[in-house]
């Protein structure tokens, strides 16, 4: 009779000391010292606390993120290998380093493509899109999105498709092809309100605030933030809710309400 593989659950201790990790010889030393770390489990968990992270404090995304690599190189399992590049992709592109994130998710790209998971592949174009519009590469931003778009569509996959749409709107939205990008996020919209994501439902508003602002429709600007505020009254995502305030109080801003752009402005402090 065999014995059931235990689950290692990490500690908040235990995220903190692999945090304190800063080269690949202190990560070897440390997980030659405990050994239960090296697992599928752990890699999942690590992965996890950097999407966490990595908003927060892009160094310590980076080490953990570059630990979960390093145990997935230890188990040569491709999957894991390829979760793990793609959430330190994420990391780089938050931290502005586009060029590298954008190597690092055609690696696990290719990955993901090796393991025959075309979800997987899916998602890593899509989040690769961002960084391809950063640097001007609005071709292969487009290429990205066609390719997503293949894939979720042959999956069947609308929520993801819908998502898509807002980062077809920003490629537009960077190029100052406003009218265009207003077409997708008001897509994006419509296409996951049956979702009831408040998260998605207010990137979206927020998007299509943005591009009014530009093609200086302020009603309808200040109508969409008004429903993205609505949306988040229940709902705990501090960092769109800061967003949305900032993003309100610049539009009294440009209508030179100043009064009311201060007290937003002191609100969102």
């Amino acid at each position: 009779m065999t014995t059931p593989a235990t689950t290692t659950l990490l500690t908040s201790e235990d995220l903190a000391r692999i945090s304190a990790l800063t080269t690949p010889e202190d990560r070897r030393k440390f997980l030659a010292d405990h050994k239960s770390f090296v697992s599928a489990d752990v890699v999942a968990q690590l992965n996890s606390a950097t999407m966490k992270e990595f908003r927060v404090n892009t160094a310590t995304a980076l080490v953990l993120a570059d630990t979960a690599i390093q145990i997935a190189n230890i188990l040569c399992r491709l999957e894991l290998l390829a979760q793990s590049k793609r959430m330190k992709a994420h990391v780089l592109s938050e931290r502005g380093e586009y060029v590298t994130a954008i190597a690092l998710y055609n690696e696990a790209e290719t990955l993901f493509q090796q393991a025959k998971d075309q979800e997987g592949v899916g998602r890593t174009v899509t989040a690769a899109i961002h960084p391809h519009i950063m640097v001007g590469d609005y071709d292969g931003a487009f290429a990205l999105a066609t390719k997503a778009q293949d894939i979720f569509a042959e999956m069947g996959d609308k929520r993801r498709l819908a998502r898509l749409e807002n980062n077809i709107g920003n490629i537009f939205h960077r190029q100052d092809r406003f009218d265009e990008a207003l077409k997708h996020y008001e897509f994006a919209y419509e296409q996951l309100l049956p979702y009831a994501d408040a998260e998605e439902l207010t990137i979206s508003l927020n998007n299509m605030s943005m591009c009014l602002i530009s093609l200086n429709d302020f009603a309808k600007a200040l109508a969409s933030y008004e429903r993205a505020k609505y949306l988040l009254l229940d709902h705990d995502i501090p960092l769109i809710h800061l967003t949305t305030d900032y993003n309100i109080a610049y539009l009294y801003y440009l209508r030179g309400d100043y009064r009311r752009a201060i007290r937003s402005e002191e609100h969102t402090s």
